[in-house]
């Protein structure tokens, strides 16, 4: 849903992330690699400006809003790598992108400009699903999917990610 709950965004299919109106099914924007392939997920900036949008690998793309152009393509890691999640900070300054590879799981937080600003890795055979900032944006909380089984592993880390440490874990 959109900030004003008027509208709802989604992929639309090859490759693009529309906006419509929810009253009048009206197209309100539109932004992507037209024809592209499929994406996997997106996430819109707060105020809706920008939006990140990735298929299932690397790189994650930045779009602006308004004028449809392409801001700058991410890969804060091997293009082999899978996305699996990405969430914007309530300021929309940081971007956090849950990745898994054949290790396990990690986030990169990036700011606009796409620097990395933090790397978390999650213990080996440990995946994350979901990745989301608080509102304050000093933490993240990432769902733990452990690769065997494990109910030990699964639950909920609490990161403060500047630091780079989790903070609590919920089981």
């Amino acid at each position: 849903m959109t900030r004003d709950g008027d509208g709802v965004s989604v992929a639309t299919g090859g490759g693009t992330v529309s906006t419509f109106d929810i009253a009048t099914g009206a197209r309100r924007w539109s932004v992507g690699r037209s024809g592209g392939a499929d994406l996997e997920r997106f996430a819109l900036t707060p105020d809706e400006t920008v939006v990140a949008t990735s298929g299932d690998r690397l790189p994650v793309d930045l779009w602006d809003v308004a004028t449809g152009d392409h801001l700058r393509a991410l890969s804060p890691a091997e293009a082999e790598t899978f996305v699996t999640d990405m969430a914007w900070s309530a300021d929309g300054e940081h971007l956090a992108i849950a990745l898994a590879d054949e290790r396990g799981g990690s986030v990169v937080v990036v700011d606009r400009s796409g620097a990395v600003q933090a790397e978390l890795l999650e213990e080996d055979d440990v995946y994350i699903q979901t990745v989301s900032f608080n509102p304050s944006g000093d933490r993240l909380a990432t769902t733990r999917d452990p690769y065997r089984d494990d109910p030990s592993k699964r639950g909920v880390q609490i990161w403060d990610w500047a630091e780079g440490e989790v903070v609590r874990t919920l089981e």
